[in-house]
């Protein structure tokens, strides 16, 4: 990073994972950047779910991605992940002006409410103001689903790609995952009690 004179790697650790105690979250043990947490990597693999590949209806062992960037190559915990979430929220992050541009939809140049902000999905299910974000990456997919209007933040990690790759999320269909709507309409849409 230029400004900084640090890798992205080191940022994140120094920046986000280390102020928020997120020990679980790391770049992929198999990268060289999983070096910048400062933590044991036989003993991080040795907590690390075993990856699968879902196809043609069967699951089959496959190793995790050996490459780490801005946009993907992260492991980490769901409890991790949602610790994040609320530091977010609480403008432990980022500042407020921030969270709201990142939360806030596209608008494109012929007017027209697109689905995808600045790293956030910004849509509607039932009426309901939904922000969201998900992964997909060899073993490894991610979804969190947070409700502005309730507090409310839904975290949920695999160790395998078929919690995201069926389903057409990357053109905003949050609709689409069987594990969203559950979630949405049991706890959002539903009268469902929290845990």
């Amino acid at each position: 990073m230029a400004a900084t004179g640090g890798s992205f790697a080191t940022e994140l650790v120094r920046r986000i994972l280390q102020p928020l105690a997120l020990t679980s979250i790391a770049p992929s043990p198999g990268t060289a950047e999983f070096s910048a947490t400062g933590l044991d990597r036989s003993t991080y693999r040795a907590n690390l779910a075993r990856g699968y590949a879902y196809a043609n209806g069967t699951y089959a062992p496959v190793a995790y991605p050996t490459r780490f960037s801005t946009a993907a190559g992260l492991t980490g915990s769901a409890l991790d992940l949602a610790t994040f979430s609320m530091a977010l929220d609480r403008g432990e992050v980022i500042g407020q002006a921030a969270m709201d541009m990142a939360f806030a939809p596209t608008i494109s140049v012929a007017g027209d409410t697109l689905p995808y902000g600045l790293g956030w999905f910004s849509t509607r299910y039932k009426g309901e103001r939904i922000v969201w974000h998900y992964g997909l990456w060899t073993a490894i997919s991610s979804l969190i689903i947070k409700v502005p209007s309730r507090g409310l933040t839904f975290v949920v990690l695999a160790n395998t790609d078929a919690l995201s790759s069926p389903y057409p999320l990357a053109a905003g269909r949050l609709d689409s995952s069987p594990w969203a709507r559950a979630f949405l309409d049991a706890f959002v849409i539903g009268t469902a009690d929290l845990p």
